[in-house]
């Protein structure tokens, strides 16, 4: 009977050992993938259910599986998460004042984003009212009053830091009784902005945009013409991360550009086109992060 208590002791013993880098060692970390998959065992072949992008999980603070894996405990169990689908940061958040502390993971989880996945490709729709001189120019162009209110598409790519660089396509439309006027800018482009995360996959944020884009033209009705441009922008931005590294974007902004030699100095328009012209502008497309 002796035997038997002291086994059981030694055995009681060693799982209070074993666990007890899991009860107390342990980092806490935001789950970075949709639907990232929970397994029974090191090498992953055991799924055994997954977890949603953005929680809060516990993890152990020693990586396993030659560094692929990380230990958690499931319903008392001891699983394993892959590193590539979480966040680790620091120390356990102590639930006395959970809500603060998981304030500043979120706003941590934003900064390690921004510095190890820091570029961005994205597409845009926007409408847009290009100034007063587009209004004389489709006045020019039809003879009759119009409006510059038009459409752009937008290609870009970004490179993120603190501030960010990156580089523009964008072809604009402008209706007319005689077809479209149609005009393509290419160029660089230099930003600063401030962001908010209003949650792991929702963001919101105020940008500052200046461009130049050297590689300008216009498509007038029968003539084409090329120049080029510069300018600044302000918009208020949303951004919806609706799957792992692609978000859903729309911004509301105001618009103020310069244009040179884009039209030539015996066409109508010319000296309307010559100030600079403003507008408000919205947009919404979607965007890719690596």
């Amino acid at each position: 009977m002796k035997l038997i208590k002291s086994l059981g002791l030694l055995f009681a013993l060693t799982m209070v050992l074993c666990h007890a880098p899991m009860a107390f060692a342990v980092k806490v970390a935001i789950v970075r993938s949709y639907d990232a998959i929970i397994y029974a065992d090191q090498d992953q072949i055991t799924p055994i259910g997954t977890v949603s992008y953005g929680k809060r999980i516990n993890v152990s603070e020693k990586v396993k599986g030659r560094g692929t894996v990380f230990p958690l405990l499931v319903s008392g169990k001891i699983a394993y998460i892959r590193a590539s689908d979480i966040y680790v940061f620091g120390d356990k958040v102590p639930e006395s004042n959970k809500r603060y502390y998981d304030n500043q993971l979120l706003h941590q989880y934003v900064e390690e984003e921004r510095r190890t996945r820091s570029y961005h490709l994205g597409f845009t729709y926007e409408k847009y009212y290009k100034g007063k001189g587009w209004d004389d120019l489709v006045l020019a162009e039809n003879e009759l009053p119009g409006s510059s209110m038009g459409d752009a598409l937008n290609i870009y790519i970004q490179h993120l830091l603190y501030y960010w660089v990156g580089a523009k396509a964008s072809w604009s439309f402008l209706s007319t009784k005689d077809g479209k006027i149609s005009f393509l800018e290419t160029g660089p482009e230099l930003g600063f902005y401030l962001t908010y995360p209003l949650a792991i996959n929702h963001h919101i944020s105020a940008d500052f945009t200046g461009s130049f884009h050297p590689f300008s033209s216009i498509k007038l009705t029968e003539s084409r013409y090329s120049g080029r441009s510069y300018g600044l922008s302000f918009d208020a931005n949303y951004s919806f991360e609706f799957a792992t590294s692609w978000f859903f974007t729309t911004a509301l902004g105001y618009r103020i550009k310069k244009y040179s030699s884009v039209i030539p100095s015996y066409h109508k328009s010319y000296e309307s086109l010559r100030h600079w012209q403003k507008g408000v502008f919205y947009n919404a497309g979607l965007k890719f992060r690596y």
